[in-house]
C-alpha cells in the first residue's frame, strides 16, 4: 500500500492490539453501533484470539473466522512435511515477508539484535519469524512466539457468537489443528468444515474449470448469512 512504516512492527499473529485500537475508536465515535468481524487466515487467529482475550468483555456482536491456522507450531511443521509445501508456501511466505521489511528497514534501525542479513536471506517462513518477528515481539524463540501466538487455545474463552470456517485441505491449517473439542464444549462457538476449499478457495464449479476459468468463491454466502442472522437477532 506505500504507506510507510512509523513503528519497529510488521505483523505478528500474537498482537491484537492492533484490533482493540481500531474497534474501541469505532465505539467512541459510534457509541450504539454493532460490530460483526471477519478475519482471514493470520487476521483471522487474531481475531479469535482477541475475542478469547476479552472473553465476555468483547464489544463485537459476533465475528466469523475463514481460514484459520488455529496452532501456529504445529501448522509450520504440517508445511514443512512435504516439499511442494515448503517450497511453494514457506519459501514465498519469507521471500514476501524479507521483501517488506526491506521496504520499511530504517523503522528497525534501534532494535540492536536485529541481524537484517539474516532476515533478508531466511529461505523459509520460520527463518524470517527467528530473525524478525520473535525479536520485535520480545519473544525468545520463534517456537514461543508461535506457541504464544496460537488463536486454538484461546477458543474455550470466546464469549460471543463465533463461526470458525475450515476447509479439511487447507495446506496452511491441516485438520489435525483444528479445536474441535475446545468448539463443541464452548455454546458461543459453531464450527463448519468442508472437505474441500484450500487456503481460502471454495471456489465453484470443478477444479478443472477454475483452473481455466477462476470463479465466485462460494463461502461468502453462509458466513454472510450467519453475520445476517447474529445482527438481526
Amino acid at each position: 500500500s506505500n504507506t510507510p512504516l512509523v513503528t519497529p512492527q510488521l505483523y505478528s499473529g500474537a498482537y491484537t492490539g492492533d484490533i482493540k485500537y481500531v474497534v474501541g475508536h469505532i465505539i467512541n465515535k459510534i457509541p450504539n453501533v454493532s460490530l460483526f468481524a471477519f478475519g482471514f487466515s493470520l487476521g483471522s487467529n487474531v481475531l479469535i484470539k482477541y475475542a478469547g482475550e476479552m472473553g465476555e468483555s468483547c464489544p463485537l456482536a459476533g465475528c466469523c473466522s475463514i481460514g484459520n491456522p488455529y496452532d501456529f507450531l504445529g501448522g509450520l511443521r504440517a508445511l514443512h512435511r512435504t516439499w511442494f509445501n515448503r517450497t511453494v508456501y514457506s519459501t514465498q511466505m519469507a521471500k514476501n515477508l524479507s521483501n517488506m521489511f526491506r521496504k520499511h528497514s530504517h523503522a528497525f534501525k534501534d532494535i540492536l539484535e536485529m541481524d537484517h542479513e539474516a532476515i533478508y536471506n531466511a529461505k523459509y517462513l520460520v527463518d524470517f519469524d527467528e530473525a524478525c518477528t520473535r525479536r520485535a515481539f520480545n519473544f525468545r524463540s520463534a517456537d514461543e512466539y508461535y506457541r504464544h501466538a496460537s488463536c486454538a487455545q484461546h477458543v474455550p474463552d470466546v464469549a460471543i457468537p463465533t463461526l470458525l470456517f475450515s476447509a479439511l485441505d487447507d495446506p496452511i491449517a491441516p485438520p489435525e489443528l483444528i479445536p474441535y473439542r475446545e468448539s463443541r464444549a464452548n455454546p458461543h462457538v459453531i464450527l463448519a468444515t468442508t472437505a474441500h476449499g484450500g487456503h481460502l478457495g471454495w471456489f465453484d464449479g470443478t477444479s478443472i474449470q477454475n483452473i481455466l476459468f477462476p470463479g465466485r468463491r462460494w463461502f461468502a454466502k453462509p458466513v454472510a448469512e450467519f453475520a445476517k442472522a447474529i445482527l438481526l437477532a
